[in-house]
């Protein structure tokens, strides 16, 4: 399984990958593989709340129950799971568009894959990647502060 430093570098690497997707017109993929950006940068989080080196290391001993939860793509869960709920509700109370932007994201899951293009889906795409990557006020930047 992927170390700590490997999520956060395939983080890094799904968001340009996103980027470029989107710059050929490709806005449900963008948008797909953009939320991943925030998923892997929650689990390399992980990785250093829980003292490990890799995401899930198959040789550590836990109930299937630990594995399930390990193997989530629920964001919200993975933030509660990466020991930031608090300080990033915090932060949230005192940035207005860090919370408008945790709303944005977090209504993405894994089963972007299955939908069609809708109508808007350029506009809804580049706003989803501005709510990640934002300079000042995106998730991912503030997720970063932080690993």
């Amino acid at each position: 399984m992927p170390t700590k430093a490997e999520l956060e570098e395939l983080s890094y690497l799904r968001l340009k990958e996103a980027r470029v997707l989107y710059k050929a017109g490709h806005y449900r993929g963008a948008h797909y593989l953009a939320g991943y950006t925030i998923e892997l940068s929650l689990k390399a989080r992980i990785c250093k709340i829980l003292n490990i080196e890799s995401y899930f290391n198959s040789n550590i001993d836990v109930s299937k129950e630990v594995a399930r939860i390990y193997k989530t793509h629920d964001l919200t869960q993975l933030l509660f799971l990466s020991g930031l709920k608090t300080k990033f509700e915090e932060a949230k109370y005192l940035n207005e568009e860090l919370k408008t932007n945790w709303g944005i994201v977090n209504n993405w899951n894994e089963g972007y894959r299955y939908l069609p293009v809708g109508p808007n889906q350029k506009a809804i795409t580049l706003d989803f990647l501005n709510a990640i990557d934002d300079s000042d006020n995106g998730v991912f930047t503030w997720i970063k502060k932080h690993w």
